[in-house]
């Protein structure tokens, strides 16, 4: 299990952070294992009583509960969240919120083995890409975009973005540049 916090765009509600914590999958040594954490709904009005471990469409403000306590956050995200949902969830409107000139910063945290690197750098299977990869293509395209919409051909070769980006990774004492 792994918590990022996501700075919020100016038309969120509420303040300027949002934690969010996605449980990992299983890994092949735990298979035949059980969890020990239940992803439950904060209100029951529109669900049943059974912890959502299993279903696929599990975005929206929940509680952990882990060994009989419960921890509520602003979203959970389940075991079968897939990469493109955790993406479009709570990193892909910070993107958007950069393009408009605002600054955005989403800080993965969580011990060992908790699922950081596979959320923020993703799996080797195309579809498996992390958070780093999608913000890049989507920052990149949208550019791409903005520049082919511009009014003449003139504008167009003239036009000019610059872009800053950091990617590190903190870890001990040590600093690490992921790109």
């Amino acid at each position: 299990m792994s918590a990022f916090g996501c700075n919020r765009t100016e038309e969120s509600d509420g303040g300027n952070v949002e934690v969010v914590v996605r449980v990992r999958p299983l890994v092949a040594i735990e298979f035949g294992s059980t969890s020990c954490i239940d992803v439950i709904p904060v209100s029951r009005s529109n669900y049943d009583n059974e912890p959502l471990n299993n279903k696929k469409d599990d975005i929206f403000p929940h509680a952990l509960r882990i060994k009989g306590h419960e921890f509520h956050f602003d979203k959970v995200l389940g075991a079968e969240t897939s990469q493109g949902k955790c993406y479009a969830a709570c990193v892909k409107p910070l993107v958007t919120s950069c393009l408009m000139g605002y600054n955005a910063t989403v800080l993965s945290y969580g011990q060992t083995g908790s699922g950081k690197t596979h959320t923020i750098l993703g799996g080797r299977k195309c579809d498996e890409g992390g958070v780093i990869p999608r913000a890049l293509d989507d920052i990149f395209s949208s550019l791409d975009l903005l520049k082919v919409h511009t009014n003449t051909l003139a504008e167009a070769e003239t036009y000019e973005y610059k872009v800053h980006i950091q990617f590190i990774e903190l870890y001990g004492e040590e600093i690490r540049d992921l790109l």
